[in-house]
C-alpha cells in the first residue's frame, strides 16, 4: 500500500519541483544528477536545468534544524565553450538571502566540482554556515531533530540512527515515540513499532497518531483483524471532527476489507474517509485515486 506523505513542507521553486515517482539519475553536460539532497549536507549542488535554458541554479544545502533541510541559493551559472563556469550576476542574489525548503521528492542534484570554485566565487565552507550550525542546544535534542528531519526527508534509515540514540538514553523524550515508530514502520521493523506503540497507549491513550501507526503495523504484518480494531479505535478516539488523521485511518481501514474480500465494508470505509478528508489535502487526492 502507498504511504500517505504525513508532512507537509513549505514552498519549492521549479528548478526542485517534485516529481510523481522517485527521480532518476540525469546526464546534462558533463554533470550527472544522480545524487538525493538528504546526502549532500554541508555541499554545494547544481540543480538541472530545462532543456532550451541557459543557467544552472547553484546553492549549498544545510539543515536547519526547525525547518529541516534547506537549499540556499547562491545563484546562476552558464558552461562557455571552453568548459568555464560563468556566473550570471544577472540572476545572482546580491543583498538578500533566497533559501528553500526541500521536499522528499526534490529532483537529484550534481555536486558543484571542486575545480569550478573560483570561477563560481565560492569557498568549500561559506562563511555563514558555522552560524546556521552553532547550535544551544543539549546532545538529545540535536539528534532528535536530526532524525525528525530525516524521516521528513523520508530518509527512515538516517532517522532512526539518531533517534536510536535518544531512545537510549531517555525513550521518554517528547515527541520521541511518533518519529521513532513512524520510522520503525517504514523500515518494516513491525514488531518493535507495535511493542512500543502498545505501551505508549496505555500513557497516551487519546493520542490518535499511536493508533495511526499501530494499525499500519498490524496492516504491514497482514494481521488484520488487530489492524481493524486499532483503526476503529483510533477512529473513535478522534470523536466527530473531520481531519486528515481521521480519513488516512478509515482509507487504511477500507484497504484492510479490501484485502480481507469484503467489499461492502471497503466501499463503506472508503465513503467515510473521503466524507472526513479535508479537500484538496494529500489523502484526499489519495482517496479519489482509489475510484471513491
Amino acid at each position: 500500500m502507498k504511504r500517505l506523505i504525513l508532512i507537509v513542507f513549505i514552498a519549492i521553486v521549479h528548478f526542485a519541483q517534485a516529481q510523481q515517482q522517485h527521480p532518476r539519475a540525469m546526464v546534462d553536460y558533463d554533470f550527472i544528477f544522480d545524487r538525493p539532497f538528504t546526502t549532500c549536507e554541508k555541499k554545494w549542488v547544481i540543480f538541472p536545468k530545462a532543456a532550451d535554458a541557459k543557467n544552472y541554479a547553484f546553492g549549498y544545502i544545510y539543515m536547519d534544524e526547525q525547518a529541516g533541510f534547506t537549499f540556499r541559493l547562491q545563484g546562476a551559472f552558464y558552461i562557455d565553450e571552453d568548459k568555464n563556469f560563468i556566473l550570471d550576476s544577472a540572476a545572482t542574489p546580491k543583498n538578500s538571502i533566497t533559501n528553500y525548503r526541500l521536499e522528499s521528492n526534490t529532483r537529484l542534484v550534481a555536486l558543484v566540482p571542486l575545480i569550478h570554485y573560483a570561477q563560481l566565487k565560492i569557498t568549500a565552507e561559506p562563511e555563514w554556515v558555522k552560524s546556521y550550525y552553532t547550535i544551544s542546544h543539549d546532545e538529545a535534542y540535536r539528534d532528535f531533530r536530526r532524525g525528525f528531519n530525516f524521516n521528513a526527508a523520508r530518509q527512515c534509515d538516517s532517522a532512526l540512527v539518531y533517534l536510536e540514540k535518544v531512545y537510549q538514553k531517555n525513550p521518554n523524550y517528547s515527541g520521541l515515540t511518533f518519529e521513532f515508530v513512524y520510522a520503525c514502520n517504514e523500515l518494516n521493523q513491525y514488531d518493535r513499532s507495535i511493542t512500543i506503540l502498545q505501551e505508549a497507549i496505555k500513557n497516551e491513550p487519546d493520542n490518535g497518531m499511536f493508533y495511526r501507526e499501530l494499525g499500519y503495523a498490524y496492516l504491514g504484518k497482514k494481521d488484520y483483524d488487530d489492524a481493524i480494531t486499532t483503526y476503529q479505535k483510533g477512529i473513535d478516539v478522534l470523536g466527530d471532527k473531520a481531519d486528515s488523521q481521521k480519513s488516512e485511518m478509515a482509507i487504511n481501514l477500507a484497504q484492510v476489507y479490501k484485502f480481507k474480500g469484503e467489499t461492502d465494508s471497503y466501499q463503506e470505509w472508503g465513503k467515510k474517509a473521503k466524507l472526513w478528508a479535508p479537500l484538496n489535502s494529500a489523502v484526499y487526492k489519495h482517496i479519489v485515486s482509489l475510484g471513491f
